[in-house]
């Protein structure tokens, strides 16, 4: 009843489209409380972008007063680096960090669902059990995210060393599409966190610590296989394994109690929990499993795991309120924040030149970006190319023409040759498609560029009709030529005149 009430003081809370804005930190709009800790706060989060984007998120915000203080700021960086490292469908995701000089955030997946540890108080509360095919499921789960958490690596491929340390009901976190989730790593042991805990201080649930944790020995994998052992047995058992009246009791009952085999409280239970049960309890970490996955192989052969569709069944059954009005929660935030297109959902002013422009191998959108913003200067940079080219052409023929000279030799006209594609004279990193956009169209029938008539004329037309050429200024001279320049030409057997080359 204390949920619900929570639930329904935050749905009454919650922003209407009438009234004030709700806090806004970087990108995302903030909500309600889902859950709240000693040094931060996890919260119903919106990330609101361009064409009307939206998603939900759970945003942990680290409590107003320790911003500054640099442990804790670290503890809730080294938690997000850590987290982010890890990839794996069993593992709560970490999509962003926060931090504006007055706040510091952790973005994460929400996920709808419910902590295990209320699941499992809400299965008591009504006399029951939970099914043993369920409740290996969900441990498999788990066992599979602990394995790629222990396999994690950092950005120059070195294993991370990673111990979550925390693993206990309240941090997996099981949703309604019927996956369980490993999350907080706010303790977690790894290389290269810049915060370290303090010597002699010990971190996690007691209930759920391995006994090399408690006498603060070295740490390994097989620490989490022995806390989530205690979940597996507590989940098949319906009861609390270590407990007692202070924390004194519980050490000892952890260090040196004695564990019941499972069967003997649940019947019809398949032997081989007891086996799996006992080695991942064993306080000899040597003895235990090497690995997560290993316990987790041995659990699918003990029992036919359950589907997805079928654990999801069953947490909707069994946290129906809790989601029932998360889920009124999440339509009310998602209403509230529907707003008129504003400018960001506009269209772009400036259209691609081509329609359907060939895809980028790399992926990366660079041809897309720049034919938006450069079409319109490439296509008229090309055409002064092509005006140059012209103008050259036309220079280099009327220098090389000789008078007199049969049709045989004379300099072939620019309209019988046509110019070389407008993409053979682009930048190389200049898509060819948007080349092919921005060079003008030429007639074929034609077989010319534009203007290649004028230029033919003059370069057929009789010497006469040429003007002599300008002499070049005097800070521009050619140096005098060694070579007989008296005459500057030779005759030919026809009395043709040949201007020397060297002489021009």
């Amino acid at each position: 009843m204390k949920r619900v009430g929570e639930c329904n003081r935050l749905l009454a809370a919650m922003p209407d489209s009438n009234s004030a804005p709700p806090l806004t930190i970087g990108r995302y709009a903030f909500y309600g409380e889902i859950a709240s800790g000693g040094m931060a706060t996890v919260h119903f989060a919106q990330l609101v972008g361009p064409g009307k984007f939206s998603r939900i998120v759970a945003a942990k915000r680290l409590l107003p007063h320790l911003v500054t203080d640099p442990v804790f700021t670290a503890m809730l960086l080294d938690e997000a680096r850590v987290a982010a490292r890890i990839r794996h469908p069993n593992v709560a995701s970490t999509l962003d960090v926060v931090s504006t000089g007055k706040e510091l955030v952790v973005v994460m997946d929400y996920v709808h669902g419910e902590a295990l540890s209320r699941l499992m108080r809400t299965t008591a509360d009504l006399g029951d059990r939970i099914p043993v095919a369920i409740a290996t499921t969900i441990v498999v789960d788990a066992l599979h995210g602990l394995h790629a958490a222990h396999q994690a690596k950092d950005e120059a491929g070195n294993l991370l060393g990673l111990v979550h340390r925390d693993i206990s009901p309240q941090n997996l976190l099981v949703g309604a599409d019927g996956i369980t989730v490993v999350a907080d790593f706010g303790i977690a042991l790894a290389a290269g966190r810049s915060h370290e805990t303090n010597n002699g201080a010990v971190k996690g649930k007691i209930s759920y610590m391995a006994p090399e944790q408690i006498e603060r020995r070295p740490l390994t994998p097989a620490t989490d296989v022995f806390s989530i052992s205690i979940v597996l047995w507590e989940l098949l058992s319906g009861e609390r394994l270590f407990h007692g009246e202070n924390d004194g009791e519980i050490v000892h009952r952890v260090l040196s109690g004695n564990v019941p085999p499972p069967s003997s409280l649940v019947a019809d239970l398949p032997p081989a929990y007891d086996r799996i049960v006992a080695r991942g309890l064993s306080r000899d970490p040597s003895q235990r499993y090497a690995t997560a996955r290993e316990m987790a192989l041995e659990l699918e052969q003990a029992t036919t795991l359950v589907r997805p569709s079928e654990v999801g069944a069953w947490v909707t059954r069994t946290a129906s309120d809790t989601l029932t009005r998360r889920s009124r929660i999440i339509a009310k935030i998602e209403s509230a924040s529907a707003a008129p297109v504003n400018e960001l959902d506009a269209p772009p002013t400036q259209v691609i030149a081509r329609s359907s422009p060939p895809s980028d191998a790399l992926g990366t959108g660079a041809q897309v970006s720049w034919a938006r913003s450069d079409a319109g200067r490439t296509r008229n940079g090309l055409q002064l190319i092509a005006i140059l080219a012209a103008l050259l052409a036309i220079g280099a023929g009327a220098l090389w023409y000789a008078p007199g000279a049969s049709s045989a030799h004379a300099v072939p006209s620019v309209g019988s040759a046509r110019l070389p594609p407008a993409s053979s004279v682009l930048a190389p990193n200049v898509p060819a498609w948007a080349a092919e956009q921005a060079a003008p169209d030429v007639d074929p029938s034609a077989n010319s560029a534009p203007g290649a008539a004028a230029s033919d004329a003059l370069l057929r037309a009789p010497p006469a009709e040429l003007k002599p050429k300008r002499p070049p200024s005097a800070s521009h001279a050619r140096p005098r030529p060694t070579a007989n320049c008296d005459p500057p030409y030779s005759l030919d057997s026809a009395g043709r005149r040949l201007f020397k080359l060297e002489c021009m």
